[in-house]
C-alpha cells in the first residue's frame, strides 16, 4: 500500500492539470495576445525604419570609438514585450518567446473603441478567466487528494486518477537519514544509564 505524500499529492495534480483542456486554452489564448502585440509593434514601426535603425547600428558599429553601453552590440534597447495605451488603460504584450523588438519611444495608444483595444481587453479577459478555472481545478483536485491518506484510498474515491499516478510509485520519499539515538543523546548532555 503506497501512502500519499505530498509529493505524490503533487505530481498527480500538475499531471491531471497539464492534460487538462483548460492548459491549451491558455496557451492559444496567450499565443492570439503575442500575435496582437506584432500587429499593434508594426502598426506604429515601418520596416523602412527598423532598416535604417539597423544601417544606424552597423555605421557605430564600424567607428573606432569606445561605445557606453552594457551587454551586445546593440546600439538601440531592444525589448521582448511591448506597453500599449488602451482607451487610457496601460497593457503590457509579450513578444513571442525569445523574438526582440527594437523598443519604441512612445508607447502606442489607441482609444477603448479602436479594434486593437477591442480585441486586447476581449483576450485579457478571456485569458483571466481560463487562470480562475484552472486555479479552481487546482482546489477541487487538491481538496480530493488531501481527504485520502494512501492511493489505494484515492482510487477508490477517484477511479480516474490512475491516469495521473504514472511512476509515481517509483519516486523516492523523503526518508529521514538514519540516526543513531544514543549518539544524539550524548550530544544532546541528555544521560543513557
Amino acid at each position: 500500500m503506497t501512502r500519499l505524500t505530498n509529493n505524490i499529492k503533487e505530481t498527480i495534480c500538475k499531471n491531471a492539470i497539464n492534460q487538462s483542456p483548460i492548459v491549451q486554452q491558455i496557451k492559444n489564448t496567450e499565443q492570439k495576445l503575442k500575435e496582437l502585440a506584432i500587429e499593434i509593434y508594426n502598426d506604429n514601426v515601418t520596416s523602412e525604419q527598423i532598416e535604417k535603425a539597423f544601417k544606424i547600428q552597423e555605421t557605430i558599429n564600424g567607428l573606432p570609438f569606445e561605445r557606453w553601453w552594457w551587454g551586445d552590440q546593440n546600439w538601440f534597447v531592444r525589448h521582448c514585450y511591448l506597453y500599449v495605451n488602451f482607451g487610457g488603460m496601460e497593457g503590457k504584450l509579450d513578444f513571442p518567446e525569445n523574438e526582440f523588438r527594437l523598443c519604441l519611444e512612445e508607447m502606442p495608444t489607441y482609444s477603448g473603441d479602436h479594434e486593437f483595444s477591442k480585441r486586447y481587453f476581449e483576450l485579457q479577459n478571456k485569458l483571466d478567466n481560463l487562470w480562475k478555472q484552472k486555479d479552481d481545478l487546482h482546489t477541487e483536485i487538491t481538496a480530493i487528494l488531501n481527504s485520502c491518506t494512501t492511493v489505494k484510498k484515492l482510487q477508490q474515491i477517484w477511479a480516474e486518477s490512475v491516469n495521473f499516478i504514472d511512476n509515481i510509485e517509483r519516486v523516492p520519499s523523503n526518508t529521514l537519514p538514519a540516526i543513531v539515538v544514543a549518539d544524539l543523546n550524548k550530544k544532546l548532555g541528555i544521560g543513557t544509564e
